[in-house]
């Protein structure tokens, strides 16, 4: 009975409000207002996801027509269109529910360092938020309740958000390097050693006082200083940047491990913190093949790639071109693409040139392909297909820097693999001048959005720069965002090492290769040279010189790419450091200059700079920013999401609230334009929520 009465009750209520609402159209637009409500926080959610799972949306507005930006299941732009929430139809008395997506809008600090107010010209600060106007609705044909909400999303990458990321700032010894990925713990955290340094088998390697570091920095070690370092911002010499740390107890130590006081250090200590949340690194780039399988490029074995472009006068509208040798990469019968077994059904790009016309390779970005190059590792490979080897046509094979079963420049190989079969891949840019390698009425550098990605190693054999940056650019600033084109960006991610080459020819009487027994430049006898790229190798080996501009990609492997070299990209390595190859080698070599991201396993070392001698490279990195927004395709992460929701306001509203225009232009969408969720023209007021 008492069963029966609470069902009558719980039928009567139902009734009830039921009748209520048909009745009194207050109580009525009070629950479609909160549907509406309910449909905003569908289209946040669904924002919020769709921007992890593609970080490169945030850059499509309803002015971007490349495949990325167009929902395939609606050929709709994803922006500036209602969609309606799922499960919520007009089918038995049920209220429908849509939200839209308007054109995300920029957000930059007002300051040269992190400010919470923001203004959509970047003129002074650094990328702060990303805002998006989203528009909830819920009724029937002229009869619509709207929400609105600015939702701001924070870039969360903690790979892009910094300028330096490393998960130790030491590096194994030489003995320790090769087999230093395989094993459970070779370097210790100083912070979890007892600030007593990195452990015997390792060694710390310090920010300096010659040391230019422009943008946040991040690690889960402690940070290892040495006299006065720089911690500076990308876009001013006066203002300086973040430091994070896992250090529980002090932001900077010693050389030794020590705490240190962080007078003299130049950074900013607000927003700088200790005791930071651990980030764990991927332990592998392999889930990148299956992106390039489906709409990039899969090659196999030793590819060198160079990147050149069309000219144009207006930046961020150039196409961006490769030259490719690959000789382990299997092609179709015309040769310009890549055979079935490594390449998606529907997959059609081009990226072979095996043609005796040598027709241009398009960078597989935007309308080409889904921006992603893969170099995987090959089987029985008979060939010698890895230029350091120096036995291919044309090439020094007194300058080889590969010996049997061993490297020359990283001392690391796949287990039981060929270095003829390893995943590596030497990048540059094509060579200047008229009698370089860049093909007649194209230039250097890179256009697009891209990320190679090696099984192995990346090898940097030369210059990589934007072609979208002025001409007056230089990697020591930054490079202007340029709204309504595509800003060009690369990752570049190896599994081992991502290294800068400076190949090394042995003095005279020397055999080619690391392990040998050579005498001493000072002519006091003999030294054995060991594996790794520290100290013993001092006195014996000379930088190679620098080549002639008519080398091809592959010869320019066993080449010094210059006294001065600048890299436009983010490096990202997996397993082992960023290091400049034989960096200990004789002679100063001047500076380093990186607009971007260094994200690294193991801190590698680049130079050695003062006492009695200045050997490999000065360093002058700069944060790239606009990383965080313009995304790099597939680009990982370190166990964070790409974007999080950091604030967003609501605004109720009974007609449609009108929205900006693409980011770039001014003004907002003409009212004539806007449609309401049924399609009818003209619904939406052109006036922005208040």
């Amino acid at each position: 009975m008492v069963l029966g009465i609470v069902m009558l009750l719980v039928t009567g209520g139902t009734l009830l409000a039921s009748n209520t609402v048909q009745h009194d159209p207050l109580v009525q637009a009070d629950v479609v207002t909160h549907y509406a409500y309910r449909a905003l926080e569908s289209g946040i959610n669904s924002y919020l996801t769709s921007i992890n799972a593609d970080p490169m949306l945030v850059t499509c507005s309803t002015a971007a027509s490349r495949p990325t930006c167009v929902n395939s299941a609606t050929a709709a732009n994803y922006y500036d269109a209602w969609t309606q929430v799922p499960d919520t139809t007009t089918s038995a008395g049920s209220v429908p529910e849509w939200y839209l997506w308007t054109n995300p809008q920029l957000c930059f600090s007002t300051s040269p360092v992190h400010d919470t107010a923001c203004t959509s010209k970047p003129t002074t600060g650094n990328f702060e938020y990303l805002q998006v106007l989203i528009i909830g609705a819920a009724g029937n044909p002229g009869q619509y309740q709207y929400q609105s909400s600015v939702a701001n999303f924070e870039p969360t990458n903690s790979f892009l958000t910094h300028l330096w990321w490393s998960n130790y700032e030491s590096a194994p010894n030489p003995a320790k390097a090769k087999t230093a990925h395989v094993s459970t713990q070779i370097c210790k955290y100083n912070w979890a050693n007892g600030h007593g340094g990195p452990g015997p088998t390792c060694t710390s390697v310090n920010f300096g006082s010659t040391t230019h570091v422009n943008g946040p920095v991040f690690s889960n070690d402690s940070i290892y200083t040495y006299g006065t370092p720089t911690f500076g911002t990308p876009s001013t010499s006066t203002a300086r940047a973040t430091v994070s740390s896992g250090d529980p107890t002090c932001l900077f130590v010693t050389n030794t491990g020590s705490c240190r006081s962080s007078a003299g250090v130049k950074y900013t200590a607000a927003n700088s913190h200790i005791d930071v949340p651990y980030e764990k690194p991927p332990a592998t780039d392999t889930q990148l093949e299956t992106v390039a399988f489906q709409d990039g490029c899969v090659y196999t074995g030793p590819t060198t790639i160079s990147f050149y472009t069309t000219k144009s006068a207006s930046p961020g509208h150039h196409q961006g071109y490769m030259l490719v040798t690959s000789p382990e990469t299997k092609a179709t019968s015309t040769g310009r693409r890549i055979a079935a077994a490594t390449r998606g059904s529907s997959n059609t790009t081009i990226c072979l040139s095996r043609t005796a016309t040598h027709k241009p390779i398009p960078a597989p970005s935007g309308t080409h392909g889904n921006g992603v190059v893969y170099v995987k590792t090959g089987s029985s490979c008979t060939s010698p297909d890895n230029p350091f080897e120096g036995k291919r046509s044309g090439q020094n094979s007194a300058a080889a820097q590969i010996v049997v079963g061993s490297y020359n420049y990283t001392n690391d190989s796949v287990t039981g693999t060929s270095e003829n079969c390893e995943g590596d891949a030497f990048v540059r840019d094509t060579d200047k001048g008229s009698n370089g390698n860049t093909p007649s009425g194209y230039v250097r550098g890179i256009a697009g959005n891209l990320t190679v990605a090696a099984e192995n190693n990346i090898v940097i054999t030369g210059t990589l720069t934007y072609a979208d940056c002025s001409t007056t650019w230089n990697s020591k600033s930054t490079c202007p965002y340029h709204p309504g084109a595509v800003n060009d960006s690369l990752g570049l991610i190896a599994t081992n090492f991502v290294e800068v080459n400076r190949p090394v020819k042995p003095t005279s009487g020397c055999p080619n290769g690391r392990l040998a027994t050579c005498p001493k430049t000072d002519g006091t006898g003999q030294v054995t040279i060991s594996y790794g790229w520290f100290f013993n190798q001092t006195y014996t080996w000379t930088p190679e010189t620098t080549c002639g501009a008519t080398i091809t990609d592959v010869q320019a492997v066993l080449c010094n790419p210059g006294p001065n070299l600048t890299i436009d990209a983010a490096l990202l390595d997996l397993k082992h450091s960023f290091v400049v190859n034989n960096f200990q080698a004789k002679n100063y070599t001047h500076t380093l200059t990186i607009f971007g991201a260094i994200d690294q396993y193991w801190r590698g070392e680049v130079g050695v700079l003062g006492g009695y001698a200045s050997r490999g490279y000065n360093k002058w990195y700069t944060w790239d920013s606009r990383l965080q927004y313009l995304s790099i395709p597939s680009f990982l992460t370190p166990g964070t999401p790409s974007w999080t929701l950091a604030s967003s306001s609501v605004v109720t509203t009974s007609t449609c609230p009108g929205w900006l225009e693409p980011y770039g232009t001014s003004g907002l969408i003409p009212s004539s334009t806007t449609k309401d969720p049924s399609g009818v023209s003209g619904a939406c007021s052109g006036v922005l929520p208040t």
